[in-house]
């Protein structure tokens, strides 16, 4: 047998082999045009694709749900490509203007067809991901920020630190915080909430917020917890075992702000085993509540009561400085003198000095402030038997007196229509105040929703509305506000 008789059949059977790189190379050289047109026109596909996906997932975060890891994965793979395209869209552009045809051109348009070629498949792959689900509701973390305050004043400050010691320290156990209304409960329970939401110690597994108001119900405090802890919320018999089962299982701080009267806390799903003493355990149970009645301490059989004093008169004057302007107060003896006043007459009431203080802020002459100290000192208001509130109410209405005309008074008296913690679409009051006629004539109702829009503003900016931030509302012009407990307190004592 001769050496040919050897090596042919090895050639034979090479070939298919050989061939179809060869014919890829081949393919790369000479249809290079081709290979940029069918890069591009995928690329043209590739970018509808990624627009759609992303419209849909900009609906899904609206609804407060996040992208999946492996879509986001996707859009920064498209991205990259899109880069690649674009330089290699740009050096043929470049090549198709040069006329030499050196060996050395020959070599790049074989290289750009080949990366044209390879850019092309790898796009066809990014077409071919198929995504049923863009987004999903993740699990809500074990706490979350809420706003405070810009400043906390001594005692707040000497009360979360006791506070928080002696729940980092205890296993278990409930806290009452109890106070006159507007005495800074919720900002100090808010404060307890984020020293947890920052805290790197673990102390609890989930920190949980939960505003009980005066008409509560056991329903709507369970959905409330079990969203917390993103348990599904179907039935209040199935939320209250699946919080229980759920609790009995992790480290839990429950805040609950604005109790009236005794709350079961079995009833929303609180295990009371974890309640009691139980240094075995490994898992912590804390409750911590809010409360202007003694008394619900007493029947919540808290193991410690934490009373909110009103602040003293050093802590009042920089509080109300803050509010009123302190270039202002320094600007004239005499508005000075009326200032400390007025910061006697709140008798160290927060929202008192808030509320106040803001008011004054626009008065500019020693007259207005000598009038409003004048009139705080006699006030003509009389108190509410029963009620501790009602010594304050005079001074809480100075607010509602600055208002610069009857119509804005009586906008604010109607948002008391609404209960209690009732977050009002502001869609809602302004339709309201209309129907009420307490907007005038107005010539469309564009017009009516403007000047309605105003009137939610100036009584912000008079403490006396609130505004709520959603931001998971799908709609950008809708919003909501709610007037704070007391202050809906006192506009129904005025009323």
């Amino acid at each position: 047998m001769g050496v040919t008789d050897f090596v042919s059949p090895l050639v034979n059977a090479a070939t298919p082999y050989l061939v179809d790189p060869i014919l890829r190379q081949f393919k790369y050289l000479f249809f290079l045009s081709n290979n940029v047109k069918a890069m591009t026109d995928a690329m043209v596909v590739l970018r509808a694709k990624r627009e759609s996906i992303e419209q849909d997932i900009q609906i899904a975060e609206r609804e407060g749900q996040t992208r999946r890891p492996e879509v986001e994965l996707w859009l920064e793979k498209v991205e990259a490509v899109e880069l690649e395209v674009a330089a290699i869209k740009q050096a043929y552009d470049q090549r198709t203007n040069c006329i030499a045809m050196s060996s050395l051109n020959i070599v790049s348009n074989y290289k750009l067809g080949r990366r044209a070629f390879k850019k092309k498949e790898e796009m066809v792959g990014l077409l071919a991901a198929k995504f049923d689900v863009v987004a999903k509701k993740l699990p809500p973390g074990p706490a979350r920020e809420l706003a405070t305050p810009s400043i906390m004043v001594s005692n707040e400050n000497s009360n979360l630190e006791t506070i928080c010691q002696y729940l980092k320290e205890n296993t278990a156990g409930i806290i009452g915080i109890w106070g006159m209304g507007g005495a800074g409960k919720t900002t100090l329970l808010k404060s307890i909430n984020n020293e947890f939401y920052r805290s790197k110690d673990g102390v609890f597994d989930h920190v949980i917020w939960v505003v009980v108001s005066q008409q509560y119900s056991y329903g709507k405090i369970r959905s409330d917890i079990a969203k917390n802890l993103g348990l599904p919320s179907t039935n209040e018999d199935a939320d209250a075992n699946a919080i229980q089962d759920y609790l009995k299982r992790n480290s839990f701080l429950l805040l609950l702000d604005d109790l009236w009267s005794k709350l079961d806390l079995e009833k929303i799903g609180v295990p009371q085993t974890k309640l009691m003493h139980h240094d075995q355990d490994k898992h912590k149970g804390m409750v911590v509540f809010t409360t202007r009645s003694e008394n619900v301490c007493a029947l919540m059989e808290a193991n410690k009561k934490i009373k909110m004093e009103c602040l003293g008169p050093d802590v009042s004057w920089r509080l109300f400085k803050e509010k009123a302007g302190e270039e202002l107060i320094a600007s004239d003896n005499l508005i000075q003198q009326h200032a400390k006043d007025i910061v006697r007459e709140c008798a160290g009431l927060p929202i008192a000095l808030v509320t106040v203080g803001i008011a004054m802020s626009t008065k500019k002459r020693a007259e207005q402030w000598e009038h409003v100290a004048s009139m705080m000192k006699n006030s003509k208001y009389q108190s509410i038997p029963g009620m501790e509130e009602s010594n304050f109410f005079r001074i809480l209405k100075i607010s509602y007196d600055s208002l610069a005309t009857e119509s804005l008074k009586q906008c604010f008296l109607y948002c008391s229509l609404w209960g209690e913690d009732v977050e009002i679409d502001t869609n809602d009051l302004i339709e309201c105040w209309m129907g009420h006629g307490l907007l005038d004539d107005f010539d469309d109702l564009n017009e009516a929703y403007n000047r309605g829009g105003i009137i939610i503003g100036n009584l912000q900016g008079a403490c006396l509305l609130e505004l709520v931030t959603r931001p998971s509302l799908i709609d950008q012009y809708q919003s909501y506000v709610k007037l704070h407990d007391v202050i809906r307190d006192l506009a129904l004592w005025i009323t």
